[in-house]
């Protein structure tokens, strides 16, 4: 039998993002779960993302699967260049049929990273911006 509310928390270096994690959880009867999550880039310039999930499994051998939350991803800057540091949380609720079964609480972080065409439009919207005010700076020196 499970005594509520669990407690679990998971510290992970999650590469190839180099995104240090460290997320708490804690699980009450009544099937609510709240989810608290720092991160940190500890590079000067890399970035990335990191994602993390909770999974509800029940007693057995090998223990079986039974809940997973809704996947969370956050991204993060290196130190030197913007956001490289969050700490935020989020809640979910669990049904009560499968509170009924928990034995294990397991905390996952993994590497998230944009796909292909997310990186290369904010690259592209990025230099957009850029270009336009030193666009604007170029036309006033040019008609001086």
């Amino acid at each position: 039998m499970t005594t509520f509310p669990v407690q679990v928390q998971q510290d992970d270096n999650v590469t190839p993002a180099d995104i240090n994690a460290n997320t708490s959880v804690t699980l009450y009867a009544d099937g609510h779960i709240v989810v608290n999550t720092s991160a940190y880039e500890w590079t000067d310039l890399h970035g990335g993302h990191v994602g993390v999930v909770v999974l509800l499994y029940q007693n057995g051998s090998p223990p079986f699967w039974l809940w997973t939350s809704t996947p969370v991803r956050y991204g993060l800057d290196g130190k030197w260049i913007g956001t490289s540091q969050i700490t935020t949380s989020f809640t979910q609720t669990v049904d009560p049929d499968t509170m009924t079964k928990v034995g294990y609480v397991a905390i996952k972080h993994y590497n998230a990273p944009n796909d292909a065409f997310t990186d290369i439009q904010a690259w592209l919207n990025g230099a957009q911006q850029s270009f336009s005010a030193v666009a604007s700076i170029a036309k006033s020196i040019a008609s001086l």
